[in-house]
C-alpha cells in the first residue's frame, strides 16, 4: 500500500541541534526533511519532551516541533505553525 503524504520529502544527513527551554543544545541527525516535518536521531530520544525548537544546522533556522512518533534513537516530528 503506497502512503500519501501532504508534502514531498527529501533524503538528506546534515547536523542539527535540539533546545528545549535553557538546556544546553542537544545534536541530532536530521534524516528526511519537508515543508511540515523531518525525521531525526539523536543518542537518547526517551529525554526529549513532546515538544522543541529544531535548529537546522544548513538552514540557521529555528522551528518549533511536536513529536509524532519515536522508534529506538530516531524520532518523527512535525513543524508547529
Amino acid at each position: 500500500m503506497k502512503k500519501i503524504r501532504a508534502t514531498v520529502r527529501r533524503k538528506i544527513h546534515k547536523a542539527g541541534s535540539i533546545i528545549v527551554g535553557n538546556r544546553r543544545p542537544v545534536t541530532c541527525t536530521v534524516h528526511n526533511l519537508s515543508a511540515t516535518g523531518a525525521a531525526l536521531s539523536i543518542r537518547q530520544s526517551s529525554i526529549l519532551p513532546d515538544a522543541f525548537v529544531l535548529v537546522l544546522e544548513m538552514e540557521h533556522r529555528r522551528r518549533p516541533c511536536d513529536v509524532v512518533w519515536r522508534r529506538g534513537n530516531r524520532i518523527g516530528v512535525t513543524f508547529a505553525r
